[in-house]
């Protein structure tokens, strides 16, 4: 604010130099600029109360509501074999969905795609990067590739192979059967 009336004495000081210009000129570009001042502190206050308005709702949104929040005593069973078995099952189902997106190979429709001669790029492609990748101990097959998880939740491993040899799948094992 204080620049425009700075902007406004300078100015005038200038233009009292200069004859050519007219009080009825000045007074125009004095209201000119009056005007404008009272455009930008419109747009002030409305960006401060928009300011304020989101600071509500973020102070909203991350507040809790304690009615909502539920007690881990009335979840867990209170005997305590029913409680290893709610947690042994919790934690299969945590380890499963992990398990359930690690890939692309846990999905059954990618396993029919899967072909004899196939390279270990098409594999990746098809299947996605496998779990484990060793060194086989059969003469006619030199890399295995595994693909293993428990996708069912219950606590076993389900696992499918695709086996090389010269670069080149020659047989493979789906997880699905």
């Amino acid at each position: 604010m204080h620049k425009y009336f700075f902007l406004i004495i300078f100015s005038s000081i200038s233009v009292w130099g200069n004859d050519a210009v007219s009080n009825k000129e000045l007074l125009a570009k004095i209201e000119l600029i009056s005007n404008r001042v009272k455009q930008l502190e419109q747009r002030i206050q409305s960006v401060e109360k928009e300011n304020n308005q989101l600071r509500k709702e973020i102070v909203k949104s991350t507040q809790t509501d304690a009615s909502k929040l539920t007690d881990l005593a009335q979840i867990l069973p209170s005997d305590p074999d029913q409680k290893k078995s709610f947690l042994d099952k919790l934690r299969f189902e945590i380890n499963s969905n992990a398990d359930k997106a690690s890939g692309p190979w846990v999905n059954p429709e990618n396993w029919k795609k899967m072909r004899k001669r196939m390279s270990y790029y098409e594999v990746r492609k098809v299947l996605g990067t496998p779990t484990r990748i060793k060194p086989s101990v059969k003469p006619n097959i030199e890399q295995i590739y595994y693909y293993s998880g428990d996708l069912n939740a219950d606590g076993s491993q389900e696992e499918g192979t695709v086996n090389f040899s010269d670069k080149r799948v020659v047989s493979f094992e789906s997880p699905f059967g």
